[in-house]
């Protein structure tokens, strides 16, 4: 499970490091911030937050973003910390995805949950991904929504896959 990982995410400077590492002071709302919650909320990864604050009083856009990841957690906690399976390793070029799994229908209602991450802000993604639902329990047809959007239903293959287009 992803929670048995240890993570720090440096807010400030602290025993000598780097201040490039830190997200404080201007880092709040400048995209680097926003990549640290995404990334660790959406893998399932609880880290250790090294600083004073969470956001910047003086910026409300700021505890925005914060609350918004965390209402995203708790709203998907039992999936997020399920079993995962990763679909393509991160490799600082392309894409990185992984698939949260719960088999056990009565654990969850989402049975899994598909996250991709762009790593290279250079390019544009434009991919179809398949994505094996094997590990889900799902047997025969699964609901698919981006973002939580509206659900779409979806025919999973003979080998329990279904493709979703990736556009980043």
């Amino acid at each position: 499970a992803p929670s048995q990982g240890w993570m720090f995410v440096p807010l400030v400077k602290y025993h000598g490091g780097w201040p490039q590492c830190c997200v404080e002071p201007a880092g709040f709302l400048h995209g680097e911030w926003e990549f640290y919650l995404s990334m660790y909320f959406a893998t399932g990864v609880s880290p250790c937050y090294r600083g004073t604050r969470l956001y910047d009083d003086e910026e409300p856009a700021s505890e925005a973003l914060v609350q918004r990841y965390v209402a995203f957690n708790n709203k998907y906690r039992t999936i997020l910390h399920a079993d995962m399976v990763h679909l393509k390793r991160a490799d600082g070029n392309g894409i990185d995805a992984l698939l949260h799994v719960e088999p056990v229908a009565a654990k969850c209602r989402e049975r899994a949950m598909l996250v991709v991450f762009h790593q290279s802000r250079a390019a544009a993604i434009n991919t179809t991904l398949r994505v094996p639902l094997y590990y889900s329990g799902l047997d025969d047809v699964a609901s698919v929504s981006r973002m939580g959007g509206e659900a779409t239903t979806v025919r999973l293959r003979r080998d329990f896959s279904v493709t979703v287009r990736v556009e980043m």
